[in-house]
């Protein structure tokens, strides 16, 4: 008989963890009972602990380790991420291991989370989610060290992160995103409709067959058989040898589109296409054929909506470690993708942008449930349109601890078209305090506005409740 499991970060490891009420604290327990054919349920929320299966399922009865971010299945939980993390919960990381294990379990499955949390050390054992044959990984954003994704199994729409290689020695990666230090995808058996992106040695895709994939990298594919692909922005677009096969390959903005590696076994480019590449190939008798030069492929539309695009696909969740402040450097309010650079106070912050606890708070709120938590330093930033000469009025209620320091939340809106309006709380942050800024824009456009945390000492924090915007004609 198959059971259902429940887990949440509110949850009893005591109870059984077979209803939302009796659910259990950690996912750790829950590997502890499963068997063949089980599912288990996890609630929104961040489970500090390092997984490792015990059981396998079966061909007929996976078992499934299922983050429920919707709360499909918890009537009392609020939506949000599942998150399993090495950090510790002042966010250091600290697994010198994989994150989560299947422990060379056949036949599981683990879909809707996000892995996160190994140190920084040279070692190949610092991975996300390290699979075994038959095993699945879905829908999951995974981060790592040496590897984000390792092992024989599959994985289906993932996004990986490494500082070495993305994904790994799997069976088959679809519609997977692979950014790696070191290589996006590397020595994987089948690679379909996916984006690698690798600045070293081993480049995009490397080591592997790939179907309907872009590699960007030093290389975009590095000994590989590449199927309907395309080479974008890489030194080299193809680094190969004729072991190996190109059919419908363009190679675009690439240093060389084409780049043998062995005279006795020629790179056949026969009837490949590049356009707009500084080399089309090494020459000197490492390539066999001649390959084509393609019509335009290029970008058009509107650049600031791209810049949107990219900016808002790449959003990091952060805070600021420690203030870098130098004042004669000229720098605007952020950069290309959004992340601050020029506070609202004026200083400037290069310093290192981190995996942040800011969260929705339940437990906390002036009126109306969630307000906003951020631990330490940072924002969290909206933009709203507003009417040429039509008067705006932002109001938030803040309470915080700053835990002996001295830097107090302000509320901050900013635009082209407005003067940038700043409200600083001047109590001790026990009771809710209300903070406001007002503004008549003399044109139409968007005004930013930010909930700025401000204080760096361990342990503070601010709660930001009840944003409410007034329009006045």
């Amino acid at each position: 008989m198959a059971y259902t499991y429940y887990v949440k970060t509110s949850g009893d490891d005591s109870k059984d963890g077979l209803s939302e009420a009796n659910a259990f604290r950690t996912i750790t327990k829950a590997v502890s009972v499963v068997s063949a054919g089980d599912t288990v349920y996890i609630a929104p929320g961040t489970y500090r602990e390092v997984v490792s299966l015990l059981t396998s399922g079966n061909e007929s009865n996976y078992i499934t380790f299922e983050g429920d971010p919707d709360c499909n299945h918890f009537v009392n939980e609020k939506k949000g991420y599942v998150r399993i993390t090495g950090c510790d919960s002042n966010e250091q990381p600290q697994s010198a291991g994989r994150i989560f294990s299947f422990g060379g379990k056949n036949y599981n499955i683990l879909r809707n989370v996000v892995v996160d949390g190994t140190k920084s050390e040279t070692s190949s054992a610092l991975i996300g989610v390290y699979l075994y044959a038959n095993d699945i990984c879905e829908n999951c954003i995974v981060q790592g060290v040496s590897y984000g994704i390792y092992g024989a199994g599959t994985t289906r729409n993932c996004v990986a992160i490494a500082g070495s290689r993305a994904f790994a020695a799997l069976t088959l990666a679809e519609n997977c995103i692979g950014i790696g230090g070191i290589g996006g995808f590397d020595v994987c058996s089948l690679v379909k409709n996916c984006l690698g992106i690798g600045s070293g040695s081993y480049g995009g895709f490397s080591n592997s067959t790939v179907y309907n994939s872009i590699g960007i990298g030093y290389f975009g594919f590095n000994n590989c058989n590449c199927y309907n692909c395309i080479s974008f922005v890489s030194y080299y677009g193809i680094r190969s040898t004729s072991d190996y096969t190109l059919n419908h390959h363009i190679s675009v903005y690439c240093n060389y589109a084409f780049y043998g590696t062995d005279t006795a076994k020629p790179l056949n480019i026969e009837g490949q296409k590049y356009v707009y590449c500084y080399s089309v190939q090494r020459g000197g008798g490492y390539e066999t054929g001649t390959p084509i030069e393609c019509k335009h492929i290029g970008f058009v539309g509107d650049a600031i909506t791209m810049i949107k695009r990219i900016a808002s696909a790449l959003k990091f969740t952060m805070f600021f470690e420690k203030d870098w402040s130098d004042d004669t450097v000229d720098v605007g309010l952020t950069d290309i993708l959004g992340q601050v650079r020029r506070l609202g106070d004026g200083t400037i912050d290069v310093g290192a942008i981190e995996y942040s606890d800011k969260q929705p708070e339940w437990t906390t709120y002036k009126q109306t449930a969630p307000s906003i938590r951020i631990n330490r330093k940072g924002l969290e930033t909206f933009h709203i349109t507003c009417v040429e000469n039509i008067q705006k009025t932002i109001e938030v209620y803040v309470k915080f601890d700053l835990n002996g320091g001295t830097n107090k939340p302000q509320l901050i809106a900013s635009g082209n078209y407005i003067t940038t309006k700043t409200s600083e709380a001047v109590g001790d942050g026990t009771d809710w305090e209300r903070l406001s800024v007002s503004f008549t824009p003399s044109k139409t456009g968007l005004v930013k506005i930010e909930l700025f945390s401000r204080e760096t000492t361990s342990g503070s924090y601010t709660i930001f409740s009840d944003l409410n915007v007034i329009t006045r004609s």
